[in-house]
């Protein structure tokens, strides 16, 4: 795995020998290796191409018999083929049978959040001619079955013209076009063989889920991932973006390295190929941008690496890939301009025009807490921040102050360091004090404050902007980690949730409301929608509060709002400085806090800074923060602990974050109902669920902590 010699956000541990496991197999006819499944989406029914590769061995051979296709629990006509041929002399044979099915006799399978994940059982069957001339207990070795699971739906990856200028960048699943919503995936271990731990790919692709992902992108950098991974993803409504295993490297173009490479595609791409969450191909990660861009010093013989990158990736692989899935667009490379790129002789002159295909934007140099200085794209593969990993996951009992952060250093694999982290909350939240006994644990929360900011800031805007300028989804940069160290990631190694992770559900829900202040200084407000159906009214209030406050000193209502199935509606650009001006309500004193109503019930909710969270000077006096566990219960059958936790302050909280002490260790992936967030009400319960292996511990009060902003205010 290329992951496993180092990253930016992993460490060196390459493993060696084998790492899958090894099984003899018997037969003395033939073996169902894979299944293959195509769909052609007619108008009143589903024509099915299904391919079965055969294996007679390592050399050729002549087989006879008969194939079976069923598509168990469904009326359909399952058809039964003759094979009389000879396999290859690698001891493959392709045989493909096809079956129409009524749309009205199946139910379609839906990202999350648009529908269910009906899934159904495709069961092929290999016998042998001999099978009826030789003893009994010999017979299995002539039959081979297999099972797979299959969904009915539709996605394109379409690259029409804009109304504007360059090409649309979108999937079109079911006919329906669907913002994509989710993350990047790097494998869930730096060690191969701990990579495939099924416990552990549940807890985050569950959580990738919960947080209303649709979309997860396999990164190239890493491994081709489990059955067990795509079959959840089928199960959870969570598609795919597949990158072939090349991730930013040049890599050698002789013939026996592309045929060495030809027969991983091929067999990988046969394994995964029939579920129905792979949603489209990429070739590689970022290896057209580092040509173009001279990332690896190759501009010397520019020449000879675009003419390996094209063997690799335009002869070799996407071929390939083509050959084994007939269903799916292959893209060269990510990011890429799509077909402008495949125009341009594959290597564009800016592959990352964001008018067209897809876009990695990072950027350490500009306010990330700014929405102004996202310029979007059609689509964003990749964006994100760094931010530390909990105080409480580093081994903070055995180190002091400066051992944490020479260890925190070494971790940090960054070439820019820790220095993006340090200044983006410099700009925008009080600094802890160096000499401070409590730097690192304030430090940490704080990074994890701005790194939550900065990619809800950047997600809204992108979700924003398909009414503008057609932006058609948003993968940040990452879901999850290798090790406990700086990173881009949500969820750290092991399972506990970043500030981050929290806020990820609400600002990728189904119905949400977005507002920031544009480049005029007016708030724009919009209304999203991502479900289908007839045509909403929805209800906005926008409370102007003081940070002191938890009753709104002034409000804005937007009542009868039309919002169609489906899209996005730009409710208002209101001069909202000028409103404050003539209230005689200054800035860095007020916030907006954002309700959205849907028949009568406060569905989402959301906030606006109208100046740095730093010049608040309200946040300066405690709010007296005062925790108690209200319940606290255990399942001895599956060691679940839940806690109810009443949180009561006597004035607002700003970005209020709970945490298990040190000494809870034997509590794991311990997970709040909402964490990290603005208190501007009296009381408030949030709920907390760990697992506790035999429900041993003992929970109090001063088990958990919280930490603030405002504590920072007043030091």
């Amino acid at each position: 795995m290329q992951a496993s010699f180092a990253w930016d956000w992993g460490l060196a541990a390459p493993s060696m020998g084998i790492w899958k496991p090894v099984r003899l197999e018997f037969y003395d006819s033939a073996k169902v290796r894979d299944v293959t499944f195509v769909l052609s989406d007619e108008e009143t029914e589903w024509s099915v191409r299904i391919g079965v590769h055969l294996e007679t061995g390592t050399v050729a051979r002549r087989v006879k018999g008969t194939l079976t296709f069923k598509l168990l629990g469904i009326e359909v006509d399952s058809p039964v083929i003759t094979v009389d041929e000879t396999s290859n002399e690698a001891g493959e044979l392709y045989v493909e049978g096809s079956m129409i099915v009524a749309k009205g006799a199946v139910k379609l399978w839906w990202p999350n959040g648009y529908g269910r994940q009906t899934l159904y059982n495709l069961y092929v069957k290999w016998e042998d001619d001999l099978i009826n001339s030789i003893q009994l207990r010999d017979r299995d070795t002539m039959i081979s079955e297999k099972i797979v699971r299959v969904g009915f739906r539709s996605v394109q990856l379409r690259q029409e013209k804009a109304n504007d200028r360059g090409l649309m960048f979108y999937f079109l699943v079911n006919e329906i076009p669907i913002f994509m919503k989710g993350s990047n995936w790097i494998p869930s271990s730096v060690l191969p063989e701990s990579s495939y731990d099924e416990n552990y790919v549940k807890f985050l692709l569950y959580a990738a889920r919960d947080a209303n992902m649709n979309m997860l992108r396999v990164w190239g950098g890493g491994v081709y991932e489990s059955d067990y991974f795509y079959q959840l993803a089928d199960e959870l409504g969570i598609l795919i973006w597949h990158d072939l295993m090349f991730a930013c490297s040049t890599y050698p173009a002789d013939a026996g390295f592309l045929e060495n490479v030809k027969l991983e595609v091929r067999q990988n791409v046969r394994r995964i190929q029939h579920h129905p969450s792979i949603a489209m191909w990429a070739t590689n990660n970022e290896n057209e941008v580092a040509i173009q861009q001279n990332w690896y010093g190759t501009n010397g013989n520019k020449n000879l690496y675009v003419e390996d990158y094209k063997k690799l990736y335009v002869e070799t692989i996407a071929p390939e890939v083509e050959r084994e899935d007939k269903w799916r667009t292959v893209l060269i490379s990510s990011p890429s301009n799509g077909k402008k790129s495949v125009e341009d002789g594959y290597i564009s002159a800016n592959p990352q025009d964001p008018l067209y295909g897809d876009v990695h934007y990072y950027n350490y140099d500009l306010d990330g807490w700014n929405p102004i200085v996202y310029r979007g794209g059609r689509f964003i593969s990749e964006y994100g921040y760094q931010s530390y990993p909990a105080y409480t996951s580093w081994p903070v009992r055995v180190l002091n102050n400066e051992e944490l952060a020479d260890l925190i250093n070494h971790r940090q694999h960054s070439p820019l360091r820790n220095a993006p982290i340090k200044t983006m909350i410099e700009k925008n939240l009080p600094m802890p004090l160096e000499t401070s006994p409590n730097y690192w644990r304030d430090m940490i929360y704080l990074s994890q404050v701005s790194q939550a900011m900065i990619v809800k800031t950047e997600t809204e805007v992108y979700r924003s902007k398909r009414l503008e300028h057609g932006t058609m989804g948003a993968l940040y940069w990452q879901l999850n980690d290798v090790w406990i160290a700086p990173s881009w990631s949500s969820i750290e190694y092991g399972g506990k949730f970043k500030i981050l992770h929290y806020w990820m559900k609400e600002m990728l829900a189904a119905h949400h409301v977005v507002a920031y202040i544009n480049t005029l200084k007016r708030l724009d407000l919009y209304a999203i929608r991502d479900t289908l159906g007839p045509d909403e009214q929805w209800k906005i209030e926008v409370n102007i509060h003081r940070w002191d406050s938890f009753m709104p000193v002034d409000n804005l209502t937007y009542d009868a709002i039309t919002v169609p199935e489906n899209t996005v509606v730009k409710v208002d650009s209101y001069d909202i400085y000028e409103h404050l001006h003539k209230k005689n309500l200054a800035p860095r004193d007020h916030l907006l806090l954002i309700n959205l109503y849907r028949n009568g019930v406060k569905e989402a909710e959301n906030f606006v800074f109208l100046d740095k969270v730093k010049n608040a000077a309200q946040l300066t006096t405690s709010p007296n923060v005062k925790l108690t566990l209200a319940t606290v219960s255990c399942n001895p059958a599956n060691s679940i602990v839940r806690v109810s936790i009443e949180l009561s302050v006597s004035r607002p909280v700003a970005f209020l974050y709970m945490e298990l002490t040190p000494e809870n260790s034997a509590l794991k992936q311990c997970q709040f109902s909402r964490n990290g967030f603005l208190q501007f009400s009296p009381i408030q319960t949030v709920y907390m669920q760990c697992v506790d292996p035999g429900c041993k511990s003992k929970l109090a009060s001063s088990d958990i902590s919280t930490l603030s902003v405002n504590r920072l205010m007043n030091k």
